[in-house]
């Protein structure tokens, strides 16, 4: 393979040495201190050459990433993992995925806001990169958050989300940091979860098992995923009525 370097295939032989033992996990961690050949040797620099090494083993598709974990690829698990990349996914899966996400699962669905002076209740507008979670338009309060899905996201600066923010008589908006791994794992999570849906049936028995550990490891990527999120959420910045709020990581976790 003329696009992959010497120490490439170094990585790849100890993440296959490493892929059924329990106690050593894929780790960049893990790899960065298996790599050492004497005690004083640079691990900031080993990190570097094996971040590099790791990007172009998974763009061709001979190790798989979950989270944090690296993994070797059978041959047989390289083809299915070929087949999941070209899944085709829409814009709408996405936004479906990580409007369920936020406001399903981090916000445990809340469409509603007591103001605490006057103990009265007031629904709330849900939205995600300009799109209503539950086609409601009409609502007292409304959130957006926007997120590096949206097409505008690059040219939404500060200024753009101040004035933003107070269109249709104000609301809040918050805008995510820009995550390029993290739009990729939600991408890996939507076309992995399309293709074992559609391709479990008809498999054969070794297919199935592949298809199984593909589905597990989605459960686990999806909790990654959560947990990057609630992170993203903490450092977003918001804006309302107009200005841009100064709010700490604990206002913010409310």
């Amino acid at each position: 393979n003329p696009v992959l370097e010497p120490v490439d295939v170094e990585v790849l032989r100890t993440l296959f040495m490493i892929r059924y033992v329990d106690l050593v996990k894929g780790t960049v961690d893990n790899l960065v201190t298996l790599s050492l050949t004497q005690i004083d040797d640079d691990r900031v620099a080993i990190r570097e050459q094996l971040t590099a090494s790791l990007a172009r083993l998974e763009k061709e598709s001979l190790i798989t990433r979950n989270g944090d974990h690296y993994q070797f690829l059978t041959n047989e698990e390289r083809d299915i993992t070929r087949k999941i990349k070209a899944v085709e996914i829409t814009s709408s899966d996405e936004n479906k995925e990580l409007s369920g996400l936020i406001f399903k699962d981090l916000w445990r669905d809340r469409q509603k806001y007591r103001y605490p002076l006057n103990k009265t209740d007031y629904s709330i507008g849900r939205y995600l990169d300009g799109h209503t979670l539950d086609g409601r338009y009409q609502s007292q309060l409304r959130v957006e958050v926007v997120t590096p899905l949206d097409v505008e996201y690059v040219q939404l600066g500060e200024a753009g989300c101040i004035h933003k923010s107070g269109d249709n008589g104000g609301q809040v908006l918050i805008k995510l940091p820009d995550d390029k791994r993290f739009v990729d794992e939600l991408r890996t999570l939507l076309k992995t979860d399309k293709f074992v849906r559609l391709s479990q049936a008809d498999s054969e028995p070794s297919v199935r098992r592949i298809l199984d550990d593909r589905g597990r490891e989605n459960q686990q990527r999806r909790q990654h995923l959560r947990v990057r999120l609630e992170e993203m959420l903490l450092d977003a910045d918001v804006y309302a009525l107009g200005q841009k709020l100064d709010l700490n990581r604990s206002q913010l976790g409310t």
